[in-house]
């Protein structure tokens, strides 16, 4: 290279930062970069870092706002900022009033960034990606069919439950669990990536939908080329994407899926229907690959410190499996109770009986006549153990 080459183009360089030093693009004086405030976010245990023009960097701390020192960010500092992060692509669109939410990786970790404009100026809000996955002990699917299941090498669980019923923390207990006992390829595709999953004993690829990739469907069928031994989905969107996963579990992959459900029987009659719109024999399919469905409710503790889950567990024993072949599912509540299945009101019935949960809390989502209790207690079994920190559920 021609040494006045190198000298022209750093003339040139000088040049056009002090044209942006000018027209305010860049920052001349920021006391921080970014990486060091989301240190800061770590190490005081915040819930989001605020980057806005006009104001210092705050933490929000439990309920309060903090300032982070008494530096208040100008617009070009805030750009300096963020466009530490944002691709040249990300910094178009952002620049054109589009919001942007995405991860970010650092060496403190994973976080999730939601950039937009304010008065022309870009501004943020940051949260560290959660790590405090629970684990299945804690949910009770330890030492059980579900444990059994992710213990296997192919078929598919589905795992269920309303919006807001805790199923996006059992689906990571569930991956995280596969993580820490097998050496296994894990995929994920999540509408949001929420939680962190650290390679242990197995190694995890999380891919979130529109960052990653751009539909369920494409990642979904993508991923049997990545050479995955786990397949876990965060939703099931159309038939097309079910299609495909349940033929990469007859293919021997394991697959665990999430949708939204009230409870077991309402989530595989939705498959069936889909099913049946585009190909009855994919019915069979399913029939054939279908292994556990878990539906997840969430209750109130009896001592009122948050909630419990309530888990229905469909174990598809034959019986169960000819019902899904013929696309019936009118008998499968009463297989359930035949076999000695855990239905929400076997589940619920023990809850009260240990004091976990109160009758009247239990009488939201059942029958008094469907509940198995021999004895109610008065209260809690001691006023120590309501006292006490336990782990069940202490993650919601």
């Amino acid at each position: 290279m021609n040494p006045h080459d190198a000298e022209l183009k750093e003339t040139l360089a000088r040049l056009t930062e002090a044209i942006q030093r000018l027209n305010g693009e860049v920052a001349s004086n920021l006391p921080y970069s970014l990486e060091q405030l989301l240190q800061v976010l770590i190490k005081h245990k915040g819930s989001f870092l605020h980057i806005n023009c006009g104001c210092p960097a705050m933490l929000r701390i439990n309920e309060d706002l903090v300032p982070i020192g008494e530096h208040i960010l100008s617009a070009a500092e805030c750009r300096t900022l963020l466009n530490s992060v944002l691709t040249p692509e990300q910094r178009k669109l952002q620049a054109q009033g589009q919001e942007l939410d995405f991860n970010y990786m650092s060496e403190e970790g994973g976080f999730r960034f939601h950039v937009y404009l304010e008065r022309g100026v870009p501004g943020a809000s940051v949260r560290k990606l959660r790590t405090d996955i629970p684990r299945l002990v804690e949910l009770g699917l330890s030492g059980g069919a579900v444990e059994k299941f992710l213990s296997q090498s192919q078929g598919l669980m589905l795992l269920t439950g309303t919006p807001r019923s805790g199923k996006i923390n059992t689906f990571a207990a569930m991956v995280a669990y596969i993580n820490k006992v097998r050496r296994v390829r894990i995929v994920t595709i999540e509408p949001k990536i929420q939680f962190w999953h650290q390679n242990e004993e197995g190694f995890v690829i999380q891919r979130e939908i529109g960052s990653d990739t751009r539909s369920f469907r494409q990642a979904v069928m993508q991923a049997v080329m990545q050479d995955p031994d786990i397949l876990a989905v965060g939703a099931i969107p159309d038939t097309e994407t079910l299609e495909v996963l349940l033929q990469a579990a007859a293919g021997g992959h394991l697959v665990l899926a999430m949708l939204d459900a009230v409870n077991c029987a309402r989530a595989v009659d939705e498959l069936i229907a889909a099913l049946q719109s585009s190909d009855a024999r994919m019915t069979v399919l399913l029939a054939h690959v279908l292994r556990l469905v878990v539906c997840q409710h969430l209750v109130g503790r009896a001592d009122g410190r948050g909630l419990l889950p309530v888990m229905e567990i469909l174990e598809c024993i034959p019986e169960v499996q000819e019902m899904v072949a013929r696309g019936s599912t009118t008998d499968l509540h009463q297989a359930m109770y035949s076999s000695g299945m855990q239905t929400v009101a076997r589940h619920l019935s023990r809850m009260v009986e240990v004091g976990s949960v109160t009758l009247e809390e239990a009488l939201k989502l059942v029958d008094r006549d469907e509940l198995e209790i021999q004895q109610v207690p008065a209260e809690l079994p001691t006023e120590a153990r309501a006292d006490e920190e336990t782990p069940l559920m202490s993650w919601l």
